[in-house]
């Protein structure tokens, strides 16, 4: 399915069929005034929203940042959240679309739930288009049975990007800036390498929003940014960033262009980069 809604679009099926709909806020980031998410949807949320934490819904065991939980533990939280196999979810986050809603829209996916997209926008798109927001606390959920059905084609590991590396037999994208990926910039963790993953193209997810809504760039604007890769709808590829969050910014941008053979590395650059690892990468067009 399209992976975007407009705030129009959700206003109406809000509507005309509430039940079939649950709402994720899956804010990531500080707000602008340097709130934490949390409090911000505590002040107010779309309709009957639930919060989705990355750093929560994630696995507990791994020392890498929010890293993908086991399908029993997704359809254990997710389940707590109100959210069955049967609803619509849609995901939305309070500064637009980057952090984290995308990631958010990602997991649904990897855990075998199509039936799932992205405010585009977010909250400030659906503010802006003259809605609401539900003030009152939070009710909690009455709790549903999900049912996650892990789908490997949308995950990536290592080893998987180290043999398309080699073989060339998958297009590797950075989401990153790209000071970071020629390794102008340091790393914002400590003992990371600085370059990129060698043939990785740098498309940065920054580059894909559009800066006066928050939402990803038209059709057409995408389309030209991805262009230069000379992708074909079959063609496999893997989206890697600094954590596993705008990776799947890169993932969203190339489902709306019709790419479905698209994984994230959910380790990207936390776990390719770190120095102990020791991997090979390019740093100013220079093998390392």
């Amino acid at each position: 399915m399209f992976p975007l809604i407009t705030p129009q679009e959700l206003h109406d099926e809000l509507h005309s069929n509430p039940d079939a709909i649950r709402l994720v806020d899956a804010s990531y980031s500080l707000s602008p005034n340097g709130q934490p998410p949390e409090y911000m949807f505590l002040k107010g949320r779309i309709g009957n929203a639930v919060f989705f934490d990355i750093d929560d819904v994630a696995d507990q065991n791994n020392p890498l940042p929010h890293m993908a939980p086991t399908p029993e533990q997704f359809s254990r939280q997710v389940g707590e959240m109100g959210i069955s196999n049967h609803h619509k979810v849609v995901v939305y986050d309070q500064t637009g679309i980057i952090m984290a809603a995308s990631r958010a829209w990602w997991m649904f996916r990897l855990f075998g739930h199509e039936n799932v997209v992205v405010l585009n926008g977010g909250l400030p798109a659906w503010l802006s288009a003259g809605y609401g927001l539900n003030t009152d606390m939070p009710v909690a959920p009455t709790p549903e049975n999900f049912t996650a059905i892990f789908n490997d084609r949308l995950y990536a590991t290592m080893d998987q990007v180290e043999v398309a590396a080699e073989n060339r037999n998958a297009t590797i994208i950075d989401a990153r800036p790209n000071a970071r990926y020629l390794g102008l910039a340091p790393e914002p963790r400590p003992n990371m390498n600085a370059g990129h993953i060698p043939t990785s193209h740098s498309v940065p997810a920054s580059l894909l929003i559009d800066s006066g809504t928050g939402g990803l760039l038209a059709r057409e604007k995408l389309a030209a940014l991805f262009a230069p890769l000379n992708l074909l709808p079959e063609s496999p590829v893997i989206t890697s960033c600094g954590s596993g969050v705008t990776a799947c910014v890169d993932a969203l941008a190339l489902s709306v262009l019709g790419f479905d053979r698209v994984a994230v590395y959910d380790g990207s650059w936390s776990e390719w980069g770190q120095v102990t690892i020791n991997k090979p990468f390019v740093k100013n067009s220079m093998a390392q």
